[in-house]
């Protein structure tokens, strides 16, 4: 697993800097945004927006990183089926991961739909 540490240059960023997070993020752990907050001292100005979980839900329902059966059919997120794999490192773990599921999903027979 790739780890990525921003400590050594966040002392450093002097321009303004927007912080995006997700209460159940695969790739930053929520818990450590308080961390990055406090981390960029030198920045202009820094501003942090946490997502919900019915927040992500309305963008998959609204069409962003969606198939058209989650905009749809779908009714909820189920964090209990993903939350033990959090976080993922890499953009590329996360999509094994999702396959992986996948996978697991059909062959318990749930429906499975996207490119998985």
């Amino acid at each position: 697993m790739t780890r990525f540490v921003t400590a050594d240059v966040s002392g450093q960023v002097g321009a303004d800097v927007l912080l995006l997070a997700d209460v159940e993020h695969h790739y930053v752990p929520f818990r450590h945004l308080g961390d990055q907050l406090n981390t960029l001292t030198c920045a202009g100005s820094v501003t942090a927006r946490v997502f919900t979980r019915e927040e992500r839900l309305r963008q998959h329902k609204d069409g962003y990183r969606s198939s058209r059966y989650v905009r749809k059919h779908g009714k909820h997120l189920r964090p209990g089926l993903y939350r033990r794999f959090n976080p993922i490192a890499t953009r590329e773990e996360a999509d094994a991961m999702e396959q992986e599921l996948a996978r697991h999903l059909r062959n318990r027979g749930y429906p499975v739909y996207g490119g998985h």
